[in-house]
């Protein structure tokens, strides 16, 4: 089966289940075909729970700061986009002015 028709095809551990359109389902490539899905899921334990509440801080310091840094970015993609346009201006108006020679009789 082609890989473009999985729903998602990324996998744990090789014997993971992979759902299908359709709803029908397979075993990862190189897993088992009994159908079997992944272990119920565990209370997290302390370590974990620290490790995802590092990374939440992380991820939350990070969105901060790509708002602050956006608008300034913007502003920058702006004028550089400006002065092209402007650069653009001189060439468009030798170019029209060419053509109307061009038709005078």
């Amino acid at each position: 089966m082609p890989l473009a028709r999985f729903r998602f095809a990324t996998a744990r551990y090789a014997g993971e289940v992979l759902r299908v359109r359709g709803g029908t389902c397979c075993a990862a490539p190189g897993g088992s075909t009994t159908g079997r899905t992944s272990p119920a899921p565990t209370a997290p334990s302390a370590t974990g729970r620290s490790t995802w509440t590092k990374g939440r801080g992380y991820l939350e310091k990070t969105i901060e700061s790509l708002k602050r840094k956006f608008p300034k970015d913007d502003k920058a993609h702006r004028g550089d986009l400006m002065r092209v346009m402007n650069k653009n201006v001189s060439p468009i108006k030798a170019i029209h002015e060419l053509r109307r020679e061009m038709t005078r009789p």
